[in-house]
C-alpha cells in the first residue's frame, strides 16, 4: 500500500509556489535569486599594471644607460692647465666650471647614435656642458641654436668638432652691471686680437668671438635679484 506523508507532501507544494513566484515577480536588486552577479572587468587594473610596468622599464633603461655613459663631463675647481691663455675671465675663482674631452664626445656619440631619440633626451641637460645652446664655429664667426638632441647629436658628429675640448663657466652673481661686464670682456678680446661680436638684447648680452682653434660665447644677463648685479655664462670650445 502507498502511504503518503502529507508534510512532504505540503512542502513540495510550498516549493512549487516559490518557484512560480521567483518567476512571477520581479528580481531582487536587478537580478533573480538563482542569477549570478556579473563578474566585473578589470581593465582599469590592466592598464594601471601595464603603465607601472612600463615605468619600471623605462626607469631600467635610463640607469643603465647613465652608468654606460658615466662621467661625460667633469665638474672642476679650476680652468684645465690648457685653457687658452689669452682669455682672461672675471672673478673665475666664484665660477661654476665644467669640462667635456675629445674622447668623452666620441663615446657619447657612438652611445647616443644607438638610442632612440626619446630616451637621449632624457640626458639632455647632463650630456651637455651648455644646457641652453650649442655652438659651432662657421665661416662667419660663431653661431649657436637652442640646444636638441637632433642638434647636439650633429654637433658630435662634425669632424670640424671631434678634436675639441669644451669648457663652460657660470656666475649666478656677479657685483658688477651687465655693461660693464660686457666691456671688459670686449676690452680684453680686442686686446688679445680676437674677432668678435656683440648682440644687445633688453636684458642680456651675447658676445661671440673666435681666434685661430678658440671660439665661443659669453652670455651676461641681469640678476634678478640685484639691479647692480649680473650673471653670466661663458662656453669655450679650443684645440
Amino acid at each position: 500500500m502507498l502511504i503518503i506523508d502529507e508534510k512532504y507532501k505540503i512542502k513540495d507544494e510550498d516549493e512549487e509556489l516559490d518557484d512560480e513566484e521567483e518567476r512571477n515577480y520581479p528580481p531582487r536588486n536587478g537580478r533573480h535569486r538563482n542569477e549570478q552577479k556579473p563578474k566585473k572587468h578589470s581593465c582599469a587594473k590592466a592598464s594601471s599594471c601595464f603603465f607601472i610596468f612600463l615605468i619600471l622599464i623605462v626607469v631600467i633603461i635610463y640607469f643603465s644607460l647613465k652608468f654606460l655613459i658615466g662621467p661625460v663631463i667633469m665638474a672642476v675647481d679650476k680652468l684645465p692647465n690648457d685653457f687658452p691663455s689669452e682669455l682672461v675671465l672675471y672673478n673665475i675663482d666664484q665660477a661654476k666650471i665644467k669640462t667635456q674631452n675629445p674622447d668623452e664626445k666620441e663615446k657619447l656619440s657612438n652611445i647616443l647614435n644607438n638610442v632612440p631619440n626619446w630616451l637621449g633626451s632624457l640626458f639632455i641637460n647632463s650630456i651637455s656642458t651648455n644646457k641652453t645652446q650649442i655652438i659651432e664655429k662657421t665661416a662667419d664667426g660663431v653661431s649657436s641654436q637652442k640646444l636638441s638632441i637632433d642638434g647636439f647629436k650633429n654637433y658630435l658628429q662634425n669632424p670640424n668638432l671631434q678634436d675639441v675640448k669644451t669648457v663652460s663657466a657660470s656666475w649666478n652673481e656677479i657685483n658688477r652691471k651687465k655693461e660693464d661686464l660686457s666691456e671688459f670682456y670686449r676690452k680684453q678680446l680686442v686686446n688679445k686680437d680676437f674677432e668678435f661680436k656683440e648682440e644687445i638684447q633688453d636684458y642680456d648680452i651675447n658676445l661671440s668671438f673666435w681666434k685661430d682653434n678658440i671660439f665661443g660665447i659669453i652670455k651676461i644677463a641681469d640678476s634678478l635679484t640685484n639691479d647692480s648685479s649680473s650673471k653670466a655664462d661663458i662656453t669655450v670650445n679650443y684645440k
